[in-house]
């Protein structure tokens, strides 16, 4: 290492001392655009990460839980197994439900199609995940009561209901002789809530358990598990396969809305291959400005050259310039991306500030001017109130996967 050290101190006085007759400035255009690569790919990444976690997660908690079990003879779980699966330290929380299909309708509206979830009526406190996930704008999360229903705030919307008001639901139930026969049953709305995924505010509905089985003859539940880390959800499904039953199946988020998490993930990979492109172009800016770096110093290279030094080891000092100059450009763009993710909705806010005074500007100045408010991210438009991110450490040096 001491014998190279000419070498990097050679490289590193290339690199930061100015000769006056010498224009630098191909080197920080070249300090620049690696910076700016890696800014953008970072505040992309996290963008695009605050987005795709956002849905999962809200999947996840709400609509398919992590891991669903479901036994094949259509019965229940022993009580012993399910202690057993709940002292597991991995699984945070275990629910028995049901799904069915139904037509929901209010007194001034249209009908609406709609999933309906028998769940416990405990389930507010039970699953602290769904809890998380969900906020309850009208009432209260209460299925006590029989006969009560609790909706999304888009369903609600559309059927023209608020707290209290009675909505009628139609759906197939069996009728005891072996015959599916169509029932409307009237529920009174308890609760109504938002959890920021439009498809979950615009169809879900929860019963509890006991209406499931007395008013819809609904025999068949499932277990739904909520494990701490849902992405080492395989391990945790191969260890409770031991303890279950062998006519239980078990099933993983990931087989759920799978064409969905794969257009994320196609989603992910074209959007890197597009900003790839930006790092091309730096590569073909450091190429030339080393290249020109050392028709500059043919003076020197002639002395090094005269006192010993060999091919290599000078091909080595512009090797070891290129790298300094990478490193730098990577060191800034990482702390600049990191600071537009962390701010990019004051950064937006900023930027609408700046050009809504101009065209209030030229409105005033230019009466014929009717340019209206500019927004770049607007909850009239998005369904969000501000740009999700999320800042994923193994991210910054290689992509994930969603499933």
């Amino acid at each position: 290492m001491k014998k190279h050290f000419w070498i990097y101190w050679t490289a590193a006085r290339f690199l930061f001392v100015k000769r006056k007759e010498k224009s630098r400035m191909s080197l920080y255009l070249s300090i620049a655009g690696i910076a700016v690569g890696v800014m953008t790919l970072i505040a992309v990444i996290s963008v695009m990460n605050g987005f795709q976690q956002g849905f999962i997660n809200n999947l996840n908690e709400i609509s398919s839980f992590h891991i669903r079990v479901a036994d094949k003879s259509g019965a229940s779980l022993p009580d012993d197994i399910l202690e057993k699966v709940r002292k597991d330290p991995n699984i945070v929380s275990v629910v028995e439900f049901a799904d069915l299909q139904g037509i929901l309708q209010g007194e001034f509206s249209s009908p609406q199609g709609g999933m309906i979830r028998a769940v416990d009526p405990g389930l507010y406190d039970l699953d602290p995940g769904f809890r998380s996930r969900i906020t309850v704008n009208q009432g209260g999360f209460d299925l006590t009561s029989p006969g009560s229903i609790v909706m999304g705030s888009e369903l609600a919307r559309h059927l023209r209901v608020i707290e209290g008001d009675s909505v009628s639901v139609m759906t197939l139930v069996p009728d005891g002789e072996g015959r599916i026969v169509p029932r409307s049953i009237e529920l009174t709305v308890t609760g109504i809530f938002k959890s920021g995924y439009y498809e979950i505010d615009d169809s879900f509905s929860y019963i509890s358990l006991e209406d499931g089985r007395n008013l819809f003859g609904i025999k068949q539940f499932s277990y739904g598990f909520k494990v701490k880390n849902h992405f080492k959800d395989r391990h945790s499904a191969a260890k409770m396969s031991r303890i279950l039953p062998a006519s239980a199946e078990v099933s993983s988020w990931r087989d759920f809305n799978k064409s969905f998490f794969s257009a994320l993930l196609m989603e992910k990979i074209m959007m890197m291959l597009v900003l790839g492109l930006i790092f091309v172009v730096v590569a073909v800016n450091l190429y030339q400005a080393l290249k020109r770096s050392v028709l500059e110093r043919m003076e020197e290279l002639a002395l090094l050259k005269a006192v010993g030094s060999k091919p290599s080891e000078i091909r080595i000092i512009f090797l070891m310039e290129g790298i300094f100059i990478s490193l730098i450009g990577s060191l800034a763009g990482l702390v600049l991306g990191l600071l537009v993710s962390l701010n990019i909705n004051g950064l937006f806010h900023l930027v609408e500030l700046t050009i809504n005074f101009f065209i209030g500007l030229f409105r005033h100045l230019l009466p014929m001017f009717s340019g209206g408010e500019f927004s770049i991210y607007s909850s009239t438009y998005f369904y969000l109130t501000e740009v999700p991110v999320e800042i994923m450490g193994r991210t910054i040096t290689k992509d994930d996967k969603v499933a």
